[in-house]
């Protein structure tokens, strides 16, 4: 019997009743392994976007450090391309979540972004926005607009 992170469950439950935006937390850089899958021992961000894309889904990281990147795809070059071409900055977080908006809210098309360290994106602020810098603020509005 294959049995599979809690994580995983119960992100694939919430995506299989349509939730439209899932944010998973922990360390993103913690390897994981489920046996049975032809997926070998990976990072966890790694690991995610291999088992979406295994679904369908053209998949994209993110994060400060790297930017955003795709994992290429046989037939993925279009939508990279359409993607890649409207962003001057790819390291820029207001660029790649404003680009991406419309991009996820599309039917026609399975997309997903893995955010890595999205704390750090939108930090928590204990109920005091006011305290968040401008571009925290623009990603945590982001996120929850995603999730509608």
């Amino acid at each position: 019997m294959q049995r599979q992170p809690k994580w995983l469950i119960q992100f694939e439950e919430a995506r299989q009743a349509g939730t439209p935006g899932i944010i998973l937390t922990g360390n993103t850089n913690d390897l994981v392994y489920v046996e049975g899958q032809s997926i070998p021992p990976c990072l966890v961000k790694i690991y995610l976007g291999q088992y979406l894309q295994r679904l369908g889904y053209e998949v994209f990281y993110f994060s400060l450090t790297h930017g955003l990147q795709h994992l290429p795809t046989p037939n993925g070059n279009r939508l990279r391309l359409e993607i890649i071409q409207k962003i001057a900055d790819p390291k820029d977080v207001e660029q790649v979540l404003f680009t991406f908006t419309p991009v996820l809210r599309r039917r026609d098309i399975k997309v997903a972004l893995v955010v890595d360290y999205g704390d750090h994106l939108c930090p928590t602020s204990q109920g005091m926005n006011a305290v968040l810098a401008p571009q925290h603020l623009f990603a945590l509005q982001t996120f929850h607009a995603w999730c509608r």
